[in-house]
């Protein structure tokens, strides 16, 4: 992972995601799949209109009519099961948001009994 100092703003990317997944949910995890590889292994700028075209192209998606209602009736769902942001861990009970460092998720592992 390239932990980088800024954290994309990931709605124009989930709202691509949510609007393929209506229409071919394989598409839509190879879209998913490629975002992350794009942003955590490439440090991409998933904010970026022209990078969503290109990865919902390479994996035989089009964002073409794209709108955020699906998006919207997903944080719809998660805000009613106690899920306000992204991304949000949940482990033994606990809920956490936000991305941390390798360390930290190596921490809470070890206080909840895991192995990492």
């Amino acid at each position: 992972m390239n932990w980088t100092d800024r954290i994309g703003y990931s709605r124009p990317a989930l709202a691509a995601f949510e609007w393929l997944n209506q229409t071919d949910t394989a598409v839509a995890g190879r879209f998913a799949e490629s975002v992350f590889a794009a942003y955590f292994a490439e440090g991409q700028d998933i904010e970026s209109a022209e990078l969503l075209t290109k990865l919902a192209l390479d994996v035989r998606g089009d964002l073409t009519g794209l709108t955020s209602e699906p998006l919207d009736r997903s944080e719809a769902l998660a805000r009613s099961n106690g899920v306000n942001g992204t991304s949000t861990w949940i482990a033994d009970g606990y809920w956490v948001s936000g991305l941390r460092s390798r360390e930290w998720f190596k921490e809470w592992a070890a206080v909840l009994g895991s192995t990492v």
